[in-house]
């Protein structure tokens, strides 16, 4: 008769979960693997440099919007630039607070640089570009062209031409 730990290799439709799989050495490749293939995207490295704000990328009438939540800043401390067919954002964010009581003292500051880049379709035109800032939210908008496809026109086939030789 089979031991139970048979009938479960047996059985499992993907295998049997080994725990020694999910140890310090499996997390980190996972990890690797992350900040390799999605550098933008990934939790660790990419982060601590800097700070990353939301940002949204949508098409409507014609237009290219790209909103980015930078609450706090101002809009000296933020540059908008198109170049090479892409449209890139940068700024700094530096804050600090302090308090003083009767018996305590705090004093707290967070500071972070970042730079968001979107691909632009080809033909647009930088100074047709236009940025707006408010309520620490920068909507900037790109005029595109419409993409036109031609009209489908029909190609007649004809029958090749003989060509005729005359013995000389």
């Amino acid at each position: 008769m089979a031991t139970t730990r048979e009938l479960t290799r047996a059985t499992a439709p993907l295998g049997v979960f080994e725990p020694r799989l999910f140890g310090p050495r499996w997390l980190k490749e996972f990890d690797r693997f992350f900040t390799r293939e999605f550098p933008f995207t990934t939790g660790g490295e990419a982060f601590e440099a800097g700070w990353v704000p939301a940002m949204e990328v949508f098409e409507k009438n014609n237009l290219l919007t790209v909103r980015l939540d930078v609450p706090g800043l101002k809009k000296e401390e933020l540059t908008v630039h198109v170049a090479e067919g892409a449209l890139t954002v940068e700024g700094e964010r530096k804050h600090e607070t302090e308090e003083e009581n009767n018996h305590w003292y705090r004093r707290e500051r967070t500071y972070g640089r970042f730079y968001r880049t979107v691909p632009l379709p080809e033909g647009v035109n930088a100074k047709e570009v236009t940025a707006a800032f408010r309520h620490g939210v920068l909507e900037v908008t790109v005029p595109v062209r419409a993409v036109t496809t031609p009209a489908p026109h029909k190609v007649e086939v004809k029958e090749p031409e003989e060509k005729v030789t005359v013995a000389a």
